[in-house]
């Protein structure tokens, strides 16, 4: 700015200076070296105040497959084959001890869970497999693994197929 008038804008604008907003009638008016009139702040410009950073952009479950949220709840995601629509949606791997110590497991319906899965919460076939291990349930059917080359596996043979 070359000369700042003894007049204060009329109107909100832009701070040559800073950048931050001069409300009207709460700064001086000058025009610029294209003879352009131009605003900025009585005195020193103002403090910018913290800007608050935009959340991350997550990517949301887009297809079938065996998740783990960030508190360890596996999901299932499985797209609707009634009526055709396609969607997809979730199941709860729920896994209960047994008197006898085993587990067994069963995925039941977790409405709105698919909203809070994200693309990065999918397994591995390696963290799939260490999850069978640890339970002795396959984590992509629920089954219980009884024979000894699934247990070793941490899931059945064609659950094993279906991660390769």
């Amino acid at each position: 700015m070359s000369t700042t008038l003894d007049r204060p804008n009329r109107y909100p604008a832009a701070c040559v200076r800073c950048g931050g907003r001069v409300a009207a009638n709460q700064g001086h008016l000058a025009r610029d070296d294209d003879g352009r009139w131009a605003a900025d702040h009585l005195g020193e410009c103002p403090d910018k105040p913290m800007s608050i950073a935009a959340p991350t952009p997550t990517t949301l479950v887009d297809e079938d497959g065996i998740y783990r949220t960030d508190d360890g709840t596996i999901y299932k995601a499985v797209r609707a084959v009634v009526e055709g629509s396609g969607r997809l949606y979730a199941k709860r791997l729920v896994i209960t001890q047994q008197p006898d110590g085993s587990h067994r497991g069963r995925f039941t319906y977790a409405p709105g869970a698919i909203h809070i899965l994200r693309a990065d919460h999918k397994l591995t076939a390696a963290e799939a497999a260490q999850y069978g291990r640890l339970y002795g349930v396959c984590v992509a059917c629920a089954s219980q693994l009884t024979d000894e080359d699934s247990i070793a596996r941490g899931m059945g043979p064609i659950c094993a197929g279906k991660f390769a």
